[in-house]
């Protein structure tokens, strides 16, 4: 069971950053306009 907790709270990070990174990157062009 815990690894079943683990392997789904470390998909849970991945999918946070994905969106993070994606947000940087959209900052990023706003702020170059």
């Amino acid at each position: 069971m815990l690894g079943t907790f683990i392997l789904y709270r470390y998909d849970l990070i991945q999918v946070m950053h994905h969106f993070y990174v994606r947000r940087k990157k959209k900052e990023k062009k706003n702020r170059k306009r």
